[in-house]
């Protein structure tokens, strides 16, 4: 199976979960149209483009036999809005004026509209999950999940703004969990609910999107050592604010490596850098050098590498099936974060 098909697929499930939201949202823009209009507002840059949640939800559905994915846009949809809902108020956090290469929800329409539609769109999600038609008791096993995991991820948030001074690799990937991979986690449970699965294989399935999304924490927290231009070219939806938690002086893997690495003129240097907002363009990729040389580069994709292959020894275990053969290819994606980096050092 070729990448050519895998975002085939991806394509055709993001237009049917995008029209589903933009259905469900009706409600609002019959209510009020200014508020519906910076609701939508990143729904609609996102629309038909690949989601990597929302696709893994609907294949671990297939492989447990879910006949008619159709049956879970609610939670596909869920899940997308939820993300929707996390980007508008991150991009408020950070400071982000972009999102998707377009102007960010705060920037478009004002700080205080931004906020009341990060927080709206965490509730018009959940409320979508009232349209599955399950049996209660799953139903409400699929509420708890929700619950569940916006308790974790706002309290995970709250860590990553003082994760700095000697943050611990344990703690690293702790934070990878809280901010973004209880929500993979989240919906592989909720389809495989949906299927009535045994807790083994729910718990599997979990593991899976556990696996996948540290990666690609990682893979994100790597990408925003790179210049901005580069990832722009190569991504939009990787491309942000070059060293943006560095001038927030939030320790991410590469820093955690490198002040285990460094000599103490190299820590200074680094040192130096963390938090400083007003840092130049220079400065800061003299620190991704620093990185380059210490080895941490290469270390952090090896530790992308590391998640990649846990998630894809238990896919492996699964029956053989077309959802389990996207799955492989899915974790495949993971490696292009080596080809960003080869074209930066090549350009250095």
């Amino acid at each position: 199976m070729s990448k050519k098909q895998l975002f085939k697929f991806m394509k055709e499930t993001a237009e049917d979960i995008d029209n589903y939201t933009i259905q469900k949202l009706q409600e609002l823009k019959d209510e009020d149209e200014k508020l519906y209009q910076i609701v939508v507002h990143l729904v609609l840059l996102r629309k038909n483009k690949p989601k990597l949640r929302a696709t893994l939800g609907r294949l671990i559905y297939e492989h447990l036999g879910g006949k008619n994915w159709h049956d879970i846009l609610p939670i596909l949809s869920f899940i997308e809005l939820s993300t929707i809902s996390t980007y508008v108020l991150d991009d408020i956090i950070d400071n982000q004026p972009e999102r998707e290469g377009k102007e960010a929800t705060w920037k478009k329409f004002g700080l205080n509209y931004a906020i009341i539609a990060g927080s709206l769109q965490t509730f018009l999600s959940i409320k979508m999950l009232s349209d599955l038609k399950l049996e209660n008791s799953l139903k409400i096993k699929v509420f708890e999940l929700a619950n569940q995991m916006w308790d974790i991820l706002w309290r995970g948030e709250g860590k990553n703004e003082h994760m700095k001074d000697n943050t611990t690799y344990g703690r690293y990937i702790e934070r990878c969990y809280e901010i973004c991979g209880v929500m993979f986690e989240t919906i592989t449970k909720m389809s495989a609910l949906s299927c009535n699965s045994k807790i083994d294989d729910i718990e599997k399935m979990g593991e899976i999107g556990k696996s996948f999304v540290i990666a690609v924490m990682i893979r994100n927290d790597l990408t925003i050592f790179l210049p901005e231009e580069l990832m722009k070219k190569k991504s939009k939806a990787l491309s942000r604010l070059s060293f943006e938690d560095v001038k927030k002086g939030i320790w991410t893997y590469p820093i955690i490596c490198g002040m285990k690495k460094a000599i103490k003129s190299d820590t200074f240097q680094i040192r130096n850098l963390l938090g400083k907002k007003n840092a130049s363009e220079k400065e800061l990729l003299n620190l991704t050098k620093l990185l380059i040389r210490l080895g941490c580069i290469n270390e952090t994709l090896d530790q992308i590498t590391l998640y990649k292959r846990k998630g894809l020894n238990c896919v492996n275990e699964l029956a053989k099936s077309n959802s389990r053969t996207y799955l492989i290819e899915l974790f495949e994606l993971l490696e292009n974060t080596r080809d960003y980096v080869k074209e930066f050092q090549n350009n250095i």
